[in-house]
């Protein structure tokens, strides 16, 4: 878990460097495209099977940075990743009976209408507003991070 608040700043710090989360979509990139889409799900699958928190935010940054897609396309591409990631640590988890479905089954189908809402929404409004709630929630993760791990223990 305080991996993750060593990762996150950094991922942030990379970002900012790089030219910052830009609200236009560049051509994607011609050399090594389908390696960089390999390591992105491989690494980011890793993590998200291991660890968890923020998997979806990294692989929206890792789309926009490293492939040039523009915010609103890679949060949308990042949910096929997401969805993935999340069936294949679900079947394994499952497997391990690890599961409480009588939680499991009324979130998820809460979290649907959620990010039904958010999307639209995402969608609608456009890649400013995605950037700009992207920021809120690597600012509020940070912060929770820290408590938790830092001053909470």
């Amino acid at each position: 878990g305080k991996v993750i608040v060593v990762m996150l700043p950094l991922g942030i710090l990379f970002t900012v460097l790089t030219g910052g989360f830009k609200l236009t979509e560049g051509e994607l990139p011609k050399d090594h495209f389908w390696l960089r889409v390999v390591l992105i799900g491989v690494l980011i699958g890793f993590y998200e099977g291991f660890f968890g928190p923020g998997a979806g935010t990294f692989f929206l940054i890792a789309l926009h940075v490293f492939l040039k897609i523009g915010m609103v396309q890679s949060s949308g591409t990042a949910k096929a990743f997401n969805i993935a990631a999340n069936f294949a640590a679900f079947m394994t988890f499952a497997s391990g009976a690890a599961v409480c479905y009588e939680i499991a089954i009324p979130c998820a189908i809460a979290s649907m209408l959620g990010n039904r809402v958010g999307a639209y929404y995402a969608i609608k409004i456009g890649g400013k507003f995605v950037r700009n709630i992207l920021y809120i929630v690597l600012i509020i993760l940070m912060v929770s991070l820290v408590y938790k791990f830092f001053i909470a223990s």
